[in-house]
């Protein structure tokens, strides 16, 4: 199968629309534009971090990703997922949700009582004493 082929077959396999053409994705789902390489070696951290500088969010590789271009990924780019065949090698690491967590909830609570305790107790004393001079 040529490149070409290959190409179309990982784009239907990943439902996304096949485009290809020089600089363009060669699929696109949704907001994710993907890269589909047909090399006979093995995808290096410098090609990996090429493809992402064109705005990609998935690679699909027919032969693999180094160590090196998976460590990449994984430490500065958790926005990629890079795919071999059909196992993905490095899931998509998404932030946290913005959802906050009761723990969390209850320390901020309690940091803000203690704030205010503080500030309350700046207040010097009023004495009832009258001083004659």
């Amino acid at each position: 199968m040529s490149w070409y082929g290959y190409e179309k077959r990982k784009a239907k396999e990943r439902k996304g629309i096949h485009v290809g053409g020089s600089g363009a994705p060669d699929y696109i789902r949704g907001d994710t534009h993907g890269e589909v390489k047909a090399w006979s070696r093995r995808m290096g951290k410098t090609a990996v971090r090429n493809e992402v500088l064109k705005g990609r969010n998935e690679i699909v590789s027919k032969s693999g990703f180094t160590d090196e271009a998976i460590t990449y990924a994984e430490r500065y780019r958790p926005d990629l997922r890079l795919i071999h065949s059909n196992t993905v090698v490095k899931p998509r690491r998404r932030e946290k949700s913005s959802k906050s967590s009761l723990g969390d909830l209850l320390i901020l609570g309690f940091g803000a009582l203690f704030i205010l305790s503080l500030l309350g107790n700046n207040q010097k004393p009023q004495s009832n004493k009258s001083y004659m001079y």
